[in-house]
């Protein structure tokens, strides 16, 4: 009996002994692991580095409500009295992927985040990124019943600095910081500087600044376009779905409405994409930023806070009333508008 004893005692030190052997380090592996009894390598040494001359990051494009009493409001209001009531978030979900020549393409894992990004731009899986606008609540109005072409508005990170990481086995790793240049002469930016722009200033029909002006000149060539691009209505393109998704339609005029518009950002495990920005790479690849569903793997409720209605005597419109699925902004497309309504 003692001798089966032992035996056993002996076949579990021999399981155990094997379950904790150090593992062999293949070829260009800095660290292996064992699990399930398997080893793995859990970090592949890094054979190039290259800097990425991104101009931007987009963060989100905000659209003027239709109606001279109308409002759009995002956040989350914290007074039960405030009229309209918003609970939302905004900002843009984004990706980057490597492409090649041929077309090819490889999703990139999130390396190492600048400690300075903190809150600003999250992971929201290890190949997925956040970047949300500054400040809490953000309300919008206009005094007009139609807003003038040119008035909507384009946010971005201003100062956005990557690094592309390229591991022995293959893979891809992108590293956020900030960049050292600041848009603003004579301030430092240590966090995400935001830069907004109307449409009418990135066509060049109004002045604003010079440093304005100078970012737009050293981010290149075509950056008004570039900027441009990403708001369909801007830039002769199309409100329609993907990007953007109806949520109600809506009869303006003198009787103030709160109209329903909930929505549900859920993550897509596939990344539905809905606008990218490339940069060129060294050799012929290019690095896509990708932005997707404003996403949340929760599918949390969103109710951007909106009334609507106008005070101009004799006016009356109708208009569908949809959401920016890459930002979670509202945006009113007019229809059948009286002569009475005002134009700004």
């Amino acid at each position: 009996m003692r001798i089966a004893s032992m035996a056993v005692a002996a076949l579990f030190a021999a399981a155990g002994c094997g379950g904790t052997r150090p593992c062999d380090l293949p070829e260009g592996c800095l660290r292996a692991e064992r699990a399930y009894g398997k080893c793995a390598c859990a970090e592949w040494r890094i054979v190039s580095e290259e800097a990425v001359p991104i101009p931007f990051l987009l963060v989100d494009v905000r659209y003027d409500p239709v109606g001279s009493a109308s409002v759009f409001r995002y956040g989350v209001t914290w007074d039960a009295a405030m009229v309209p009531q918003s609970s939302s978030t905004s900002g843009t979900a984004f990706r980057v992927v490597i492409r090649r020549p041929g077309g090819e393409e490889t999703v990139a894992t999130i390396g190492k985040l600048d400690p300075g990004l903190f809150g600003q731009l999250v992971a929201t899986s290890e190949t997925t990124l956040r970047v949300a606008p500054g400040g809490g609540l953000w309300t919008l109005t206009t005094w007009a019943d139609i807003p003038h072409p040119g008035s909507d508005w384009i946010t971005v990170w201003a100062t956005p600095s990557a690094t592309v990481r390229t591991s022995y086995a293959g893979e891809k790793l992108v590293d956020w910081s900030v960049s050292a240049a600041c848009p603003v002469p004579g301030l430092s930016c240590p966090g995400v500087q935001h830069m907004t722009f109307s449409a009418s200033l990135l066509r060049r029909e109004v002045y604003w600044t010079d440093w304005h002006e100078a970012y737009l000149d050293a981010i290149g060539p075509g950056a008004r376009e570039a900027l441009l691009a990403y708001d369909p209505r801007e830039s002769g393109g199309t409100i329609a779905f993907p990007r953007y998704q109806l949520l109600a339609s809506v009869d303006v005029g003198p009787s103030l409405l709160t109209p329903d518009t909930t929505w549900w950002p859920c993550a897509d495990p596939d990344f539905e994409v809905l606008a990218e920005t490339a940069v060129p790479l060294a050799g012929g690849d290019a690095f896509v930023v990708q932005y997707g569903v404003q996403a949340d793997v929760l599918c949390t409720e969103q109710r951007p806070g909106f009334l609507v209605g106008t005070v101009t005597a004799g006016c009356s419109l109708h208009a569908d009333v949809l959401v920016d699925r890459l930002g979670g902004a509202l945006v009113m497309d007019p229809s059948a508008i009286a002569d009475a309504c005002t134009r700004r």
